[in-house]
Parts: structure tokens; C-alpha cells; sequence
């Protein structure tokens, strides 16, 4: 992507250094950047313990990690899905060029040797096409420069927590050609025990993670350039869910041992060509896999009814040419862009279902549960193309316009095979037991089960004869297909001044159609692109004399043809993602840096935001309205605080506070999370070549629930927050 430029406040010399911004294509200040980013750079994460970039998002207005650390929210938007994850994900992860699509997890975006985050707030599918709804977190790792260099850092903590990371940079050709690579590996038992396994890691994370980079710069041809990136990384980590009454005793009971495994590897090579008359030609090719393995106790409990492994294959190839041209007063750019995405999934289970649940739900006093044999099998194969225009003109010294427009084409072929097998005996569970039915005691026998199965609908003579329909009906071999064909425009107002810029901008937002499946029916159901219409108000600031930065963007967005969950009987599993909602959002967010010029030592910065979400329209096939209801995760208020402190001997501390609103569990919005305020403290000494320092997370061991147990009382599946962490961190550079 052509580097945009933004703008931060210099440490010691108060002037205004540039930096590079990754996520957007053509080149802008920090004054006439329109959309909402959020920038964390080196500096900011050189002495912190957080080794995640979904770590950092509590530093973040507007943006807050999910409590399973499998993705994250933006304006109250969840990365997967406000109500399902059914369909394609309404935020993206780039690393490198390399878009992160599927199997979004917290210990597969490390921070080790990372040049900077940023967090892009609002729709970017003008720039970026499909799956940026919402917007985008965008990592890039440093490049191998032509000075040899190299870092190692060692980290201990409580729960046995540990990290172990290296880095070495070496030129191989002077200024033509370097190499650099990165390595880590951390881990840490987690802060769960299962009493049933007597085992102490039962949240345990386990990450390694090696990058390599190799930067090209021929002296005999200096218009050009390239950058090949390779990763690979590898994660398991354990269950985190709390299954007792009481949440903060951060027990589980689960008999079978609960992983996840993720294996992932990216490769991207991007070529710059710099052609005559101000013209740059820019190459991005790039190729990411995912093997993931998910393996967990079925029945959720101590006895062994049943246990579930999800296994997943993806990989997807994608390639990108664009031009960009720039004088003083016209920038522009326009390329293409061409990616194929296939995904090949699996569910095998053999766990415990609620008599409800396949249709016998007035035998529920005499069947609690029944097992059944699920073997669900999916395969996606998506391929997209789009076309990109940009334009930034000055219409006069103060006044300009941006626009944008993206073509954006989308298929997608889904084959999918659901097995569905009743193994109980429904019939001997219920042989001469009584039952309450239609106002009268009756003993279930020979002669009873038809009436009674002709009463309920189901014209068969035992109840084993319609157990074995309901998995025939539900089993199913079924193909679908959509197809997408969408334009999405941008346009932009700004007015500038020397050291302020304020504005008005509207984008449109997309997520592609898809194909739902209802493993009770054994049905599929076809559903359409949503759409966003986004309006926001910027005004950026930076005072020179004062050494202040300000960054504040008011919005507002109209949701339609909303793809939704909706129920459509009692029975949970019947449920299928259709078009029936339609919502809004609104907001803003405020940062600020701070840096003053008579104490240079000393730095502040903060940030605060505001969501309000509601659905205008939403109302199931059971006639359960939820019209007025905020979406699920969306804390309305979020707050962040920090100071440093940074003596010319190299002495440290920092202090941050960071503050989440309860968030609801639900569409229903009955059961909400905590709202909770967590301060973090680091102390010690960075030098030249050398730092350490002693970091604690949640100072005050704040207790709060991050997901309460939506379950009900037959399974407890509640999250809770991380407590108080400990750690001591050590660097040594070369």
C-alpha cells in the first residue's frame, strides 16, 4: 500500500517527526486524514508487557477486545458478526500486506519487533473492499534496514509466564540487500484449574512465532524496490471459560482436556517502480494459510457424554497493482485488485442435546438430554476482483475535496454436507413412565405413542421411528452460490488551517452476501449484501507551542438490510442469517498527546469514547421483538489515561488506567459484562543497550466478568477478567 504520512509530536526536540501510515493508499497529512486511525508506534509499545496487539486495544477509544480473545469490536461492531459470525468478518487484520481473515486470535498478532498498529475506526471498503465494515487493525513489522543490529528480550511472571525473543538484522549487500528475522516464543499457564483433572493450566497459551524479511535496493536501478515477507506462527492455548457458581474461584470442571491449535503461514512480496512524469507502480502479492484445530468437552461437565473436534483448512492467494501520481496541489491513485479465499471446515461431535431441541420437547421432564452424532462439513471457495480510484484535490488554499470510488465483485460456492444422528433410545427411556399430556396422566406405552406422537404433529408410531426422521430430515448434501456486484463511494470535505483542519466525509460500507445452513431443517438459505451509509465530522489539531496533539471524529451510521440471526421456532439450532434488521449507530472519539516544551522528561496522552448502538428493526419468526436493543459487546463508554515520565539517566515509569461500560451478552439485552477500570504500572531503567523493568497489569486486582454465563444453570460458561500479573522484562540490544 503507498505510504500516507501522519504526524506526532517529537520526544525531546519538539518538532513534528512523520510517520508512516499503512493503511491508507495515498499519500496525506496527518491534518487531512478523514478517517478515524488511532497510531501506536514503536515507542509506545517499547516498554510495555502487553505482547499482543489486541493487548493494546484497551488504550483505544471506540475499540475493545472480545472476552475469548478471538477477535475484537469497533463502534460497538464485532469483528465477526453482531449477531452470528454465520457470514464474512466485518473487520479485517492486516500483518504485512497479508490480510487476516478467518481464525482472528490475540496470541497470533505479537508485537515482538513490530514498527507500529493502527487501528482504523469506521468502513474502509472504498480502500479495502469487503470485510472492513466496521475497519481495520493493521500491523506492520519493521524492515530490514542496511545497519547490522540485533535485540533479545526475556520475560518472567507469575502463573508461569514467559517470553523468550530474538532478533537479528544483517545487511548481505551494502545498501542493496539485508535480511532481518524475529523470532518469539511465550506462554503462560493461564489462571483456570479443573478440578476434575486436578490440572492448574487449564487456560493455558502457548505461542512461537518466527518472521523473516528480505529488502532489495539495486544501486544499478534505484527507481526500484521490493520486500519479501514470510511468517509463521503457531499457537494452542486451552479453555478459559469459568464453569462454576461462583465465577472468581476460576475453577472448570470439564473431563476431556479442551485445546486450540492454530498453525498459520504468510508470504507477501511487494515491488516499487518508480516510472516517469511522478508516477509510482506498486506490486503486493500475497498467500496466508490457516490449519486449526478446536477440540473441547461437549457436555460442558465432569461426565463423559460427549466430546467435539472442529477441524479447519483455509488459504487464500490475493494480488493488488495500483499507480499513484502527486503534485502540490493533485494526488490520485487507481489500481486492481484479484484474491481467492477456500475454506474447508469440519464439526464432529458426539455431545448431549436438550430434548427441545430435536423436537420432543414435551418429553422434556422424562428426557433431559439425548446424544447425538453430528458431522458437519463445509467447503467455501471464494473468489473477488475489484477496481480502486482515489482522487485528493485543492480547490484553494484552504479548501479541498477527496474522493473515492471502488468496484467491488465478489463470488462465493459453498458445498455443504450435514450428518445428523440420533444414539439414544428414545423409547426404552419412556416405556411406562407417565406423563403430563393434554390435561391428563398418561402412562407411555405401545398403545399411547402414536396418539401422543400424532398430537404433537408427528404421525409415527414410537418415538424412536421420529427420532430417526428428525435425523434424516436434518441430514442433508446441499450446494449454494452468491454472487456479488457492488459500487462504493467516498466523498470528503476539508478545511485547513496552518496548524488545524476540520471536515465532513461520507463513506459507504459493505459485507458481502451468503449462505446460511439450519442443521435442524437441514436447509440453506440465501441472504443479501448490508449495507452502511457513514457520515462523520473531524477536527485535527497540532500546536506547535503548546505540544499538543488533538484527534476527535463525531459519526453517525445508517445500518439496512442488516444480516441477522433469527429463530424460527423455540428450538435454538432452528435458526437461520437473513436480511431482517436494520440499526444505527453514534458516537465520537477524542485523543490527545501532550508534551511540554519546559518539562520534556514528561509526556500525557488519553482518549475517550462514545458509542450508542440501536436496532430500528429486528424481529424473529417467534414474534420476540428487539426493536430499541444495543448490540451485543458494545460498551457506550470507553476512557483511557496515560502518563510517563522519562529522566535524561534512562529511569522509567508509567501509569495507565483504562475504563470499559458493561457491555450486553445479547440481542436481548438481558445479561451484561462488568464495567470495570484496570491500571497498569511499569518502573525501571532503559538504556541505549540495555532495559528492564518490572511491570504490573490490573494493579488492583479488579474482579469483573468480561462474558457472563448465558447458558443458564445447566452450563456455566462465564469469562472472567485476567487479575493481577506481575512480570519482570529485560532487553538487550546489539
Amino acid at each position: 500500500m503507498i505510504d500516507a504520512a501522519a504526524q506526532e509530536l517529537s520526544n525531546q526536540d519538539q518538532k513534528y517527526e512523520t510517520i508512516v501510515v499503512y493503511g491508507d493508499k495515498i499519500q496525506r497529512s496527518f491534518l487531512d486524514t478523514t478517517s478515524s486511525v488511532q497510531v501506536l508506534n514503536k515507542d509506545v509499545m517499547a516498554n510495555r508487557s502487553d505482547q499482543t496487539a489486541l493487548d493494546l486495544l484497551r488504550f483505544s477509544a471506540n475499540v475493545s477486545a472480545s472476552p475469548d480473545g478471538e477477535g475484537f469490536s469497533i463502534r460497538g461492531i464485532k469483528s465477526g458478526g453482531v449477531t452470528t459470525d454465520d457470514g464474512s468478518a466485518l473487520s479485517t487484520v492486516v500483518v504485512d500486506d497479508i490480510p487476516v481473515v478467518y481464525g482472528i486470535n490475540s496470541d497470533g498478532l505479537s508485537v515482538w519487533d513490530i514498527e507500529q498498529i493502527e487501528l482504523w475506526r469506521g468502513p474502509r471498503s472504498t480502500i479495502q473492499g469487503r470485510n472492513t465494515l466496521a475497519g481495520a487493525l493493521i500491523l506492520h513489522s519493521k524492515d530490514p534496514t542496511n545497519q547490522a543490529e540485533g535485540a533479545a528480550r526475556v520475560k518472567v511472571g507469575g502463573y508461569n509466564t514467559h517470553q523468550l525473543a530474538v532478533m537479528q538484522n544483517t545487511p548481505l549487500l551494502e545498501d542493496e540487500l539485508a535480511l532481518r528475522i524475529a523470532m518469539e516464543e511465550r506462554y503462560t499457564d493461564g489462571f483456570l484449574k479443573n478440578t476434575t483433572r486436578n490440572e492448574e493450566d487449564w487456560d493455558r497459551r502457548e505461542s512461537k512465532l518466527i518472521r523473516t524479511k528480505l529488502s532489495y535496493k539495486p544501486k544499478d536501478w534505484p527507481r526500484l524496490s521490493a520486500l519479501l515477507s514470510l511468517m509463521h506462527s503457531q499457537q494452542e492455548y486451552g479453555d478459559d471459560r469459568v464453569r462454576s457458581a461462583d465465577p472468581f474461584l476460576r475453577q472448570a470442571d470439564d473431563n476431556f482436556r479442551a485445546f486450540r491449535d492454530y498453525k498459520r503461514t504468510g508470504i507477501s512480496a511487494k515491488i516499487d517502480l518508480e516510472l516517469n512524469g511522478g508516477w509510482i507502480a506498486r506490486s503486493i502479492t500475497g498467500y496466508s494459510d490457516l490449519d486449526k484445530v478446536y477440540k473441547f468437552d461437549a457436555d460442558f461437565g465432569p461426565t463423559p457424554q460427549g466430546a467435539a473436534n472442529w477441524p479447519e483448512f483455509e488459504q487464500s492467494v490475493n494480488q493488488e497493482v495500483h499507480f499513484q501520481y502527486q503534485d502540490d496541489s493533485f494526488q490520485a491513485i487507481t489500481g486492481i485488485y484479484f484474491s481467492r479465499a477456500d475454506v474447508d471446515q469440519q464439526k464432529i461431535s458426539e455431545q448431549p442435546f436438550l430434548a427441545s431441541q430435536v423436537g420432543l420437547g414435551d418429553l422434556a421432564s422424562l428426557i433431559p438430554y439425548l446424544t447425538i452424532d453430528l458431522n458437519l462439513a463445509l467447503k467455501r471457495e471464494t473468489e473477488a476482483a475489484a477496481w480502486f480510484g482515489h482522487i485528493d484535490y485543492a480547490l484553494s488554499d484552504n479548501w479541498s475535496i477527496q474522493t473515492g470510488l471502488r468496484w467491488d465483485y465478489h463470488q462465493s460456492k459453498r458445498h455443504i454436507d450435514n450428518q445428523f444422528n440420533i444414539l439414544t433410545d428414545v423409547d426404552a427411556l419412556v416405556d411406562g413412565k407417565t406423563i403430563e399430556f393434554q390435561n391428563r396422566v398418561v402412562t407411555i406405552n405401545s398403545l399411547t405413542k402414536p396418539f401422543i406422537l400424532s398430537a404433537l404433529g408427528l404421525p409415527y408410531q414410537s418415538f424412536n421411528e421420529a427420532s430417526l426422521n428428525f435425523s434424516r430430515q436434518a441430514s442433508t448434501d446441499l450446494l449454494g452460490n452468491e454472487q456479488d456486484n457492488v459500487w462504493l463511494p467516498k466523498l470528503a470535505l476539508i478545511y485547513h488551517d496552518n496548524e488545524w483542519s476540520t471536515g465532513l466525509s461520507y463513506t459507504k460500507g459493505y459485507r458481502r452476501s451468503g449462505v446460511s445452513v439450519n442443521i435442524v431443517r437441514g436447509s440453506i438459505s440465501q441472504y443479501e449484501p448490508e449495507f452502511t451509509d457513514n457520515f462523520e465530522l473531524f477536527y485535527r489539531a497540532q500546536w506547535r507551542d503548546q505540544s499538543i496533539g488533538l484527534n476527535a471524529n463525531l459519526f453517525y451510521v445508517r445500518w439496512r438490510d442488516q444480516q441477522v440471526l433469527t429463530r424460527l421456532s423455540d428450538n435454538e439450532y432452528d435458526s437461520q442469517v437473513e436480511n431482517a434488521g436494520r440499526s444505527h449507530l453514534k458516537g465520537g472519539e477524542l485523543e490527545f498527546q501532550f508534551r511540554p516544551k519546559s518539562w520534556p522528561e514528561f509526556s500525557a496522552w488519553g482518549s475517550i469514547g462514545y458509542v450508542k448502538t440501536g436496532f430500528e428493526r429486528f424481529k424473529d419468526s417467534m414474534g420476540t421483538d428487539y426493536q430499541g436493543n444495543e448490540f451485543p459487546e458494545a460498551p457506550r463508554l470507553s476512557t483511557a489515561l496515560g502518563l510517563e515520565y522519562r529522566s535524561s539517566n534512562g529511569f522509567i515509569i508509567e501509569t495507565d488506567i483504562s475504563y470499559r461500560s458493561y457491555g450486553y451478552a445479547g440481542v436481548a439485552n438481558e445479561l451484561r459484562s462488568d464495567s470495570r477500570a484496570i491500571v497498569g504500572l511499569v518502573f525501571g531503567v532503559d538504556k541505549p543497550n540495555w532495559a528492564i523493568n518490572l511491570s504490573i497489569q490490573n494493579l488492583f486486582d479488579r474482579e469483573y466478568i468480561s462474558r457472563p454465563n448465558v447458558w443458564g444453570d445447566a452450563f456455566y460458561a462465564t469469562r472472567v477478567g485476567e487479575p493481577r500479573v506481575v512480570s519482570i522484562n529485560s532487553e538487550y540490544r546489539w
